[in-house]
């Protein structure tokens, strides 16, 4: 399982571990990702396929939200149905 990290320095500025995450999968964690609405081609990027995807300030856009929905998600996460108001 590929989980990817997108602003890790405000998840984790140092006094924590990523050892539980890396007990159920690879991680990879990214310090910063642009804060920018207009530069989402980084969070794509970034994301990949990763199956999960933790964020604390990066915004992701409701159209790159779109496209995991429509491509990639076989069960759509609870987090995401919150969002596009999905009921499940």
């Amino acid at each position: 399982m590929k989980i990817v990290v997108l602003d890790g320095y405000t998840l984790n500025p140092g006094d924590l571990t990523w050892d539980g995450f890396k007990e159920i999968g690879d991680i990879i964690v990214h310090d910063r990702v642009s804060y920018k609405l207009d530069e989402q081609d980084q969070v794509v990027e970034k994301v990949g396929d990763a199956e999960i995807v933790l964020t604390n300030k990066t915004p992701i856009a409701r159209e790159v939200l779109d496209y995991y929905i429509s491509n990639l998600f076989e069960p759509i996460p609870c987090q995401i149905t919150r969002v596009k108001r999905i009921t499940v």
